[in-house]
């Protein structure tokens, strides 16, 4: 074997087999040969020394292609499990790097190409893990095994993928994605704990006061109030925009725990340094546009002054009843101050301190026609006395009527979602102003667009088979990811919905459904009600109408939104285009609500007539017949009360309850 004819031999024992690949068995016959030509050590050493090299370049090269054509063929009959195999052992065969990493990504690609493909793939990136350690060749085919997963439903698998991606190869939105994630599948745990890797990872990065406000809202959501606290105050910190909103929250998170000293010292600090200095030659503390959380902490601080202030009782001896008096009326010039402040800075929280000015203005009445006369006063006495109490208490409650009326005003005008408008509207309705009148619109008619969450006629089961299918083969399809959201909507899943809307943006900016969906998403739960979410949607549902005019799902549920929160000039608006082109019951119903708050009530009836045929509306039927009612004021109180107890109470939540429970007691007096 140690000799050149030996060599030369077995070159040409190789030859034959290599240049005449007729028979059935030859494969097998070659790979025999080559087993027994690497037998010889002795052989393969004189073909180094005598021959270059040669018999081992030809046995190398054979074997290569080999290896390379089976893996084809494999391929071509669909048989990537083996493909994937052939390319794991191809790469273990190389010292190559370059070829071995191409190997490795071959191998996930055909991996992810069969149903079997998690443990493969977990082999493969354990395999690179080992041999090429935190390689960039690594990332895209990780990154596409990431989404992979997140597509067929694998999360836990996908979690834990984008976790690596952001911690071993230093990618902090992929571990933002790992740890929003986690929060979708309602693992609060790790969740936090994926942010609090991020923190420790990426303390310079711009997403920094982002992850540590949702940190703290998560924390605070699972009841850990003092890490809450913590990372509110890190966020708070950070100089950013968002920093306002953290240091908000952790106020409010204090008053929770009535600790309201330091709540004050926060919202002080956020209402006085926040603001721009004034006077000549003051030094400007902001550049920018205020914080709405600016106008909230204004709005809490007058809060809390206006609920720590005590007064003494208005009766007599005239002593008593001039120290109660005046008390009030030193006391309405620093409330009037707070209040305006939060007015100054605009917002829900503006409309909100006009409410309370007007309703402190109208308690102030109450307790003035609330005095007892003396006794000893009779006759044409005691008529003059109850003539100067109500020469105090109207200009009162004109006060407060003019107030309402210019909060009312500015949030019509400005589009205002402030949580206090329904309130105001019916204190309003009570001075029988005409507009708005008693309307309240329902809650939850939201409308996704596109794919039904259920899946339509192909059910849920056949519809996420096939977006899956489509997503695999385009993951880059803008209209697929947010099919998968609304069936992950369906499925119960807000908050993985909303990653999938998302990534269709990403895709597609101008997406009017993408938009129309992530709103509805700001707005369950308990979001219709809560001034950040509802704004929010608001500014989705109005970039979608940019995108296309005459988008009915965006405007349907824009004009829902704007009856609810008794926005009725625009909200009729929207109801009249939506007819044009979706005549129905919805939009019947939606534009009576919006008709009855403009005082217009017959018009209403007529539509309310109309779409309440074979269609069950009990809250919304029940309640604007008992606001039309409650128009006649004493006569009809009786009905207004009889309509109100037809709604079942327990169904109703947010501004359906109060604005219920408000005109049952406004009815209920007036029937007494």
């Amino acid at each position: 074997p140690g000799t050149k004819e030996a060599v030369i031999a077995a070159q040409l024992w190789l030859q034959i087999y290599l240049d005449h690949p007729r028979e059935e068995t030859l494969p097998g016959k070659i790979a025999d040969v080559f087993a027994e030509i690497r037998k010889l050590p002795e052989l393969l050493k004189a073909d180094h020394q005598s021959n270059q090299g040669q018999l081992q370049s030809a046995l190398d090269q054979h074997e290569l292609k080999t290896k390379v054509d089976r893996i084809s063929q494999q391929e071509k009959t669909q048989d990537y499990l083996g493909a994937g195999q052939g390319y794991e052992n191809f790469a273990a065969g190389t010292q190559d790097r370059t070829i071995a990493e191409k190997a490795l990504t071959n191998a996930i690609n055909s991996y992810l190409k069969t149903a079997q493909s998690k443990e493969g793939i977990a082999h493969v990136i354990e395999t690179w893990e080992h041999r090429f350690p935190g390689s960039p060749k690594a990332l895209e085919p990780l990154r596409s095994v990431a989404t992979h997963a997140l597509i067929v439903g694998d999360f836990e698998f996908s979690i834990s993928l984008f976790r690596k991606l952001g911690t071993e190869f230093k990618e902090p939105d992929s571990l933002e994605t790992a740890a929003r994630l986690s929060q979708g599948t309602a693992d609060e745990k790790h969740a936090q704990s994926l942010w609090g890797d991020f923190l420790s990872r990426y303390p310079n990065s711009p997403r920094k006061a982002e992850v540590q406000l949702a940190l703290a809202r998560s924390q605070e959501k699972s009841g850990l109030d003092g890490e809450a606290s913590r990372s509110y105050r890190a966020c708070a910190l950070s100089g950013q925009f968002i920093s306002a909103e953290c240091q908000a929250r952790l106020a409010d998170l204090y008053l929770k725990s009535q600790d309201v000293g330091k709540a004050k010292e926060l919202f002080k600090e956020l209402a006085f340094v926040s603001a721009p200095a004034k006077g000549k030659g003051a030094k400007k503390k902001s550049s920018g546009p205020l914080s709405p959380y600016v106008g909230y902490a204004r709005y809490q601080l007058a809060d809390l002054m206006e609920r720590e202030t005590a007064f003494e009782p208005m009766k007599f001896p005239e002593a008593q009843l001039k120290k109660g008096l005046n008390q009030r009326l030193n006391f309405l010039e620093p409330l009037s101050k707070a209040y305006q402040g939060a007015v100054e800075v605009g917002g829900p929280w503006g409309i909100a301190a006009l409410h309370r000015l007007a309703l402190w203005a109208t308690q102030f009445a109450e307790d003035v026609d609330a005095i007892e006369a003396p006794s000893t006063l009779q006759g044409t006495a005691l008529e003059r006395f109850k003539k100067q109490l109500l020469s105090v208490s109207q200009p009162l409650r004109e006060k407060a009527r003019s107030t309402w009326n210019e909060a009312f005003s500015k949030a019509s005008a400005q589009i205002i979602l402030s949580p206090v408008l329904p309130e105001i509207a019916d204190r309003l309705a009570d001075f029988r102003s005409g507009v708005p009148g008693r309307a309240q619109g329902s809650r939850g008619q939201l409308f996704l667009s596109g794919l039904p969450a259920n899946g339509g006629s192909e059910g849920t089961s056949v519809a996420l088979t096939r977006v899956r299918e489509g997503l695999l083969k385009d993951a880059r399809s803008a209209s697929l990811w947010t099919d998968y959201g609304n069936l992950l909507w369906g499925e119960g899943k807000p908050l993985l919905a909303k990653i999938a809307y998302e990534r269709s943006l990403a895709l597609q900016a101008k997406n009017a459904v993408a938009l129309n969906n992530l709103a509805v998403v700001n707005l369950s739960g308990d979001g219709e009600e809560d001034w950040v979410a509802a704004s929010e949607a608001a500014g989705r549902l109005e970039a979608a109408l940019q995108v296309d005019d005459f988008f009915a799902p965006a405007k349907t549920n824009l004009a829902g939104l704007m009856n609810y929160y008794r926005l009725f000039g625009k909200s009729k608006t929207l109801w009249d285009q939506v007819r044009v082109r979706h005549p129905g019951g919805t939009a019947d119903l939606g534009l009576a609500i919006a008709l009855q708050g403009l005082g217009k009530a017959d018009q209403a009836e007529a539509l309310f007539q109309k779409s309440d045929a074979g269609a069950d509306h009990s809250f919304v039927i029940a309640y604007h017949r008992a606001g039309r009612e409650s128009l006649k004021g004493t006569s009809g109180a009786e009905e207004c009360v009889n309509e109100l107890r037809k709604i079942d109470e327990n169904s109703l939540e947010g501004f359906e309850k109060k604005s219920t429970s408000y005109l049952l007691k406004r009815c209920d007096s007036w029937k007494k």
